[in-house]
């Protein structure tokens, strides 16, 4: 999921030199804006996704993500439809710029159960959620995600608990 949300949104950002939900001129470049205002449509075009990483507004940039990787074709769906992809688990992916530490945009798996945490984990990074590029944090815990700044507190995933995973694009 990781490798086709960053292949879809650096596909986006070659074809149309924005980042999608960043897009300074997405009412423009899609037919099916053409009625909208550019506010309710259009990104701030400075390169960086905004937002908290599950948007509870369709106003921000990472909601609009979502709508605009959609209208390009590059994802499946209707481009006025800014609902959150869902994980093979259940849970909702979303991107933002920076979070548990991790500088840069980042995707985030949510609602992950830590037994599936732990196998991701170790496969593909160094086994510890507060360190490498992929880190982990209890759902309970969603402030440190928003946040570059903020370090991961999890060092290990516990088979009860959940965990929302965070990848480096």
């Amino acid at each position: 999921d990781n490798a086709g949300i960053a292949a879809a949104m650096f596909s986006y950002q070659d074809r149309y030199l924005q980042l999608p939900g960043d897009d300074s001129k997405a009412q423009l470049r899609f037919d099916i804006y053409s009625a909208l205002t550019p506010a309710n449509i259009n990104g701030n075009g400075d390169g960086l996704i905004s937002g908290d990483w599950a948007p509870v507004v369709d106003t921000v940039e990472t909601a609009r993500f979502w709508k605009h990787l959609r209208a390009s074709g590059l994802v499946p769906g209707d481009g006025n439809d800014e609902t959150q992809a869902s994980n093979a688990y259940g849970g909702k992916i979303g991107i933002h710029d920076g979070g548990l530490g991790i500088g840069g945009h980042v995707t985030v798996f949510g609602g992950l159960e830590g037994s599936i945490a732990k196998v991701i984990e170790a496969r593909l990074d160094d086994g510890l959620g507060n360190a490498g590029r992929l880190r982990g944090e209890k759902t309970s815990v969603t402030a440190a995600i928003n946040t570059a700044a903020t370090a991961s507190t999890t060092t290990t995933y516990s088979d009860s608990e959940r965990y929302n995973l965070v990848f480096r694009l």
